[in-house]
């Protein structure tokens, strides 16, 4: 054996770079990496189907097997049940592969056909050990109950729970699951203490008479450094957050205008080491009363606002003027790397004093943030009001810039021309989506580094074009690699202009290929 195998070093880069068919081959041929390659092998696993497997071949079967159509693929998704009642001397192999598995994740995107267990074999493995951990060894557990088998189980899951699970993610929908889920909460938190990281995905729309779920339980745990729920969250848990000094991200908190707004606030050294927040507001006051109470030196901030008001009567852009003027001196201006804001502005086209003012307060926000910006998305009607000079600011704030999203409603009023300004300042931009007049100018502004060759798609949202021909040789000098556009939500996405514009794109795309 080569004296090279001896260094562990180079044993876990070759486990981590081989494909998983050459590392199991790998594992039956060296014995030097026979341990390692079975540590990589079975540190994440979708479920305890393989592991079921590899138990005596007279104790399981696949009893049904099915399809599940993707996309692009299609995955056939095999169920392992016991054939007989467990013994003693069935375990052996278990434990020993048991204690590799580090991550068991239900991933049922991947192409991959997979083995999982039945509800009765987690049923039987918990009724067998009723104390002992399975999976000593594991460090984080994802759980996506909308899948039935995986819904079924959801009572016998604390057998895979321990002390050692740090990182626990629950995908669920419907009232059935709602319903179901405060006790697997309660079980998650109460066997595993020390959790850090803690995400809950719910998909049934929350403005649709959703079902609360009670997160109290997450009260008892006091190391928490990622949280990420997209639900409401009681009083009770947000006063035991902004108390906790391990918190540092915390995302897609739904907020309403209850009682438990007045508890984001750092009052009090609450949310001491927050930098990572995002939320999700109902109207643009609660967005408002949040930024301006939630003191924090952000590093990631993303806000996006829905309204539950019938339409006629929003007046949101008073309300959206007031969320703007609440990050004045606001410390996280001069942190942030990452800024996204997201809702509905209701402002008449022909409302000028309106849209003077919104224009004025929002361009006083963004000179106001500074050059370690990476990422800046405003996806709101008032974006609309804005004119070319806002791209000035670029040149002297942004020049770390990479992703840069501009997306209004109605008219637009800035130009392509404006963009130059953008590319000469942001060498590094890599998306580039604005709502813009897609208008020619004088070529001769764009200069060698008012080209950007990273840029090969973008998406203009609520776009007009005047003279495709025009616009397609600017663009060709300002983005030499650009093959696609998309127009999003504006009506004339299928008109002439944009036929021909995205046609001179696909040819240009041929002409590349066959460049030598």
């Amino acid at each position: 054996m080569h004296h090279c195998l001896f260094i562990s070093e180079i044993v876990s880069l070759i486990g981590e770079n081989l494909e998983p068919s050459t590392l199991a081959k790998v594992s039956r041929t060296c014995r030097a990496l026979t341990d390692p390659a079975l540590n990589v092998l079975w540190r994440s696993q979708n479920s305890l189907g393989p592991l079921i497997q590899v138990m005596p071949s007279d104790l399981w079967a696949v009893v049904a097997s099915e399809e599940h159509r993707f996309d692009d693929f299609v995955k056939t998704v095999n169920i392992v049940n016991f054939l007989r009642g467990l013994e003693e001397t069935d375990w052996t192999r278990f434990e020993y592969y048991g204690r590799k598995i580090r991550r068991l994740k239900n991933d049922f995107e991947n192409p991959t056909d997979i083995f999982i267990a039945h509800e009765d074999v987690l049923m039987a493995l918990s009724a067998y050990r009723p104390v002992r951990t399975l999976l000593p060894s594991l460090r984080e557990i994802s759980l996506d109950l909308k899948q039935e088998n995986i819904f079924r189980s959801m009572p016998f899951f604390q057998c895979l729970l321990g002390p050692t699970v740090q990182h626990v993610g629950i995908h669920f929908d419907g009232l059935a699951d709602a319903a179901a889920l405060p006790s697997l909460l309660s079980s998650i938190v109460r066997m595993c203490p020390d959790i850090s990281s803690f995400e809950v995905i719910r998909d049934d729309d929350f403005s649709n008479g959703r079902r609360p779920v009670p997160y109290h339980s997450l009260c008892i745990q006091r190391n928490l450094r990622h949280v990420d729920i997209n639900d409401s969250m009681p009083a009770e848990v947000i006063l035991h957050l902004g108390q906790l000094p391990s918190l540092r991200t915390w995302r897609s908190v739904v907020v309403t205008s209850g009682p438990e707004l007045r508890w984001f606030t750092t009052h009090g050294e609450r949310f001491l080491n927050l930098r990572h927040f995002s939320f999700t507001a109902v109207g643009w006051n609660t967005a408002a009363e949040i930024i301006h109470s939630m003191r924090c030196p952000f590093e990631t901030l993303s806000v996006h606002v829905v309204d539950d008001t019938p339409r006629e009567h929003w007046d949101t852009h008073s309300a959206f003027g007031r969320f703007l003027r609440s990050f004045d001196r606001h410390p996280a201006l001069l942190l942030l790397k990452d800024l996204e804001i997201e809702g509905n502005v209701v402002i008449s086209e022909n409302d000028h004093e309106t849209r003077k003012s919104l224009s004025d307060t929002l361009e006083k926000l963004l000179r106001s943030l500074t050059s370690v910006l990476l990422r800046l998305v405003l996806d709101v009607q008032a974006m609309n009001c804005l004119l070319d000079n806002i791209f000035l600011l670029s040149t002297d704030l942004w020049p770390r810039l990479r992703v840069l999203r501009l997306v209004g409603r109605g008219t637009p009023r800035v130009t392509l021309g404006g963009l130059v300004f953008v590319l000469d300042s942001c060498p590094d931009l890599v998306v580039l989506d604005v709502s813009a007049l897609w208008r020619p100018f004088l070529t001769n502004r764009v200069t060698h580094c008012s080209r950007n060759s990273r840029i090969t798609t973008m998406r203009m949202c609520d776009s007009e074009i005047e003279n495709p021909v025009g616009v397609f040789r600017c663009l060709s000098l300002m983005f030499p690699r650009l093959r696609q556009v998309w127009n999003i939500r504006f009506q004339a996405e299928n008109g002439e202009g944009w036929r021909q514009l995205r046609q001179m794109l696909q040819e240009s795309a041929l002409c590349a290929a066959w460049e030598p």
